[in-house]
């Protein structure tokens, strides 16, 4: 067993096996995707391909999904431009899948670490198997291989704010604070945005601490690069946020206001994650104005307690285990200093084992959403295969013109001719339009104006549609849907006279429908 394991900082063992585990959940899990998916890569949502479209149009210099407009449909500043340098590469695909294992692997060894030094003082033997078993539960506890197959950047979220943490733990035990925190500090809202939330603590916390000429020149640079990407946005006669976040976040949006932020915090609120993390901000305030406490873990306490609130505040839940993932992994590794002591009693206290079940347990009610998503990966990725695929290959193989859709991603990525995003990342005029009108009459003359004569849509999302739109069949996605919004996409014609057109390339279609999944036009064939 001793050559199993390694030093780690300080001459605290870490162990190689949870990284094993991991590696072997993420073998498992993209055996069975391909498997499912008859041997092809696809990502559980349909977002990445937005930022691989985005970013193959990034190397050309053009920040948008259509040749013809600027859009800013990415949630992630920085994502794009680190995937751009590949998009020229024929496995560019398996880009965001290698870089998100890396992060997934890094973030739980910076999670090992932070459990080494919560249990250091134990006796070595139990330590080390406590390490391994606590290791091991972080995986599903962070949702580590469910990020990797989203394809998106939020592996790379995670792992940069728990190195914010690891940096601030760092310098509470008696260390300087690493150079590495202050570029993390920067790095996270250029990642996603909500990261500026645990930055602007961090920054908090340093400043308290008295690192006051590295806290002003980092929070220059946080502004700064944020900053100049909204003049950038502006220059590009957009707005200074991306279409994203403006669609998603109450807090930004044109159309949001006091009324929805309040909505948006009791939605929050009624949710299991969002419950879970406000009794965390209850947590860490209770830690924060304990006097028991020494000064420097009650400023730790109320700096994450900040961040937490933050994110209940403004921030989103849920939508596949990745909005607030972040800042639940930033609050567990915030938790392993904070109650380390406790921790380390109760694993000397108890056989390892019972503290084993325990943490099993503790895990499957807390994070239940994290251990569901580990269980639907393989399913989640062959809904995308199915269904955001097969539209692909349609606009692209068989259709080979404009088209307008409500799902982008896969249909604009290895697509020259244009693409009508008709919900409106991609496209500010569908946007505001879709906000203005409570039908669909719009869509005929936007869908005019750029020359399409085909769509693929949600009824659901659209229940007044054009009446010069013909509906000629529908895709259906067999087996169960775990992330698209809808199992049955419909096709539509946009003027009676493009049928018969709309048609005989669905007709060429139908023969290469994946397995379970079915083509069905409504002439009946």
């Amino acid at each position: 067993m001793e050559a199993e394991f390694t030093r780690g900082e300080g001459a605290a063992p870490t162990s190689p096996w949870p990284l094993v585990v991991l590696g072997l959940l993420l073998v498992l899990e993209l055996a069975a995707a391909l498997s499912l998916n008859g041997g092809r890569l696809t990502y559980t949502l349909d977002d990445p391909y937005i930022h691989l479209a985005l970013a193959e149009n990034l190397l050309h210099g053009h920040y948008g999904l259509n040749a013809s407009e600027a859009s800013a449909p990415s949630s992630s500043v920085l994502w794009p431009y680190l995937l751009a340098p590949f998009t020229a590469l024929s496995f560019v695909e398996w880009v965001p899948l290698v870089v998100n294992a890396l992060c997934a692997a890094l973030t739980l060894v910076v999670i090992q670490r932070s459990i080494v030094e919560a249990l250091a003082p134990l006796d070595s033997a139990l330590l080390r198997r406590a390490v391994v078993v606590l290791s091991v539960l972080a995986i599903p506890a962070t949702n580590l291989v469910g990020l990797v197959f989203t394809g998106m950047e939020h592996s790379l979220q995670v792992l940069v704010a728990v190195l914010v943490v690891r940096g601030l733990a760092i310098a509470a035990r008696g260390g300087s604070a690493p150079s590495w925190l202050f570029a993390a500090i920067v790095i996270g809202p250029l990642v996603r945005y909500e990261n500026a939330a645990l930055s602007l603590a961090a920054l908090l916390w340093l400043w308290l601490a008295g690192e006051r000429g590295r806290v002003l020149a980092t929070a220059l640079g946080v502004a700064a690069s944020l900053g100049a990407f909204s003049l950038y946005l502006l220059s590009q006669g957009l707005h200074p946020l991306p279409t994203s976040v403006l669609v998603k976040s109450a807090a930004v949006a044109p159309d949001g206001g006091f009324k929805a932020a309040v909505y948006a915090l009791y939605h929050n609120l009624s949710s299991t994650p969002g419950l879970l993390m406000s009794l965390g901000v209850v947590a860490f305030l209770a830690a924060g104005t304990n006097r028991a406490r020494s000064a420097v873990e009650r400023r730790t306490a109320l700096c994450v307690a900040l961040a937490l609130a933050l994110h209940l505040g403004v921030g989103r839940f849920g939508w596949y285990g990745r909005y607030e993932v972040y800042a639940w992994s930033a609050g567990l590794v915030a938790a392993l200093y904070l109650w380390g002591a406790r921790l380390r009693s109760q694993v000397a206290g108890q056989a390892l084992a019972k503290t084993a079940l325990v943490g099993v347990a503790v895990v499957g009610i807390a994070c239940r959403e994290y251990v569901i998503v580990l269980a639907n990966n393989a399913f989640a990725s062959n809904n995308v295969f199915q269904q955001h695929y097969t539209m692909h290959r349609f606009a692209v193989e068989h259709w080979g013109k404009p088209v307008a859709v409500n799902d982008l991603g896969w249909v604009a990525f290895r697509n020259d001719e244009y693409v009508l995003d008709l919900w409106g990342l991609a496209s500010l005029e569908a946007l505001e339009a879709r906000r203005e009108h409570e039908d669909q009459a719009w869509f005929a003359p936007l869908a005019e104006r750029h020359g399409v004569r085909a769509a693929m849509i949600y009824d659901k999302w659209f229940p007044k549609l054009p009446a010069t739109w013909r509906r000629v069949g529908e895709l259906r996605m067999g087996g169960p849907r775990v992330t698209p919004a809808d199992s049955v996409v419909s096709f539509y014609a946009t003027a009676p006279e493009h049928v018969a057109e709309v048609e005989a390339s669905l007709r060429e279609l139908q023969a290469e429908v994946p397995s379970g999944a079915a083509l069905v036009l409504d002439g009946g064939s």
